[in-house]
């Protein structure tokens, strides 16, 4: 069965498709945008919540699963299907908490979705440092620490990532005279 969203998607997708059809038959062209839309009001009440969504910390709460949420202004069912997705996924991965701490301060979905991928990462490489320190077998224990590692890596450069903001540096200079001036 189709998620409520892949329906609104479909119906909006028909409306469109309606809208741009050309006709030189005037009652057609009138049905066709009329249809159209019906559709994409159709559309929209599919993705209006039955109840308001609470949004606390990155997560659109879910009534079933309290505790989830998001940071977005007018939450609707497609957020709550994706937070409900990302934390599900999370959760199979055995980093339920630590990808909705790390994606506290995230301000849009892929902030989140990089947090959690970051938090999944941390975790299998700590788990892979701990079974690599446990382990007797040297070949074993070294692939394990080399694996980790590469996880680790990973994380910093995502992290780096998600850190990273564009900048801008106004400078005035005054010259007097021949001058080179380097921008960095």
């Amino acid at each position: 069965m189709p998620s409520k969203t892949a329906s609104s998607l479909k119906l909006a997708h028909q409306a469109q498709r309606l809208s741009l059809m050309s006709s030189p038959d005037a009652v057609r062209k009138s049905f066709n945008l009329s249809y159209a839309d019906a559709l994409q009001e159709d559309a929209l009440t599919i993705l209006t919540p039955a109840h308001p969504l609470q949004v606390r910390q990155g997560e659109v709460i879910d009534a079933e699963r309290p505790g989830l949420t998001d940071l977005l202004e007018q939450p609707d069912l497609t957020s709550l299907e994706a937070s409900v997705h990302r934390t599900t996924l999370a959760e199979a991965a055995g980093c339920l908490e630590t990808a909705i701490e790390a994606s506290r301060a995230a301000q849009t979905p892929q902030d989140r979705m990089l947090s959690h991928l970051m938090a999944a990462a941390h975790t299998r490489a700590m788990t892979l440092f701990a079974a690599s320190a446990k382990t007797a077998d040297p070949t074993l224990a070294c692939m394990q620490a080399k694996t980790a590692a590469r996880l680790m890596d990973a994380v910093s450069r995502a992290s780096l990532a998600l850190h990273r903001r564009p900048m801008v540096a106004v400078q005035q200079v005054a010259v007097a005279g021949d001058a080179v001036v380097a921008m960095r």
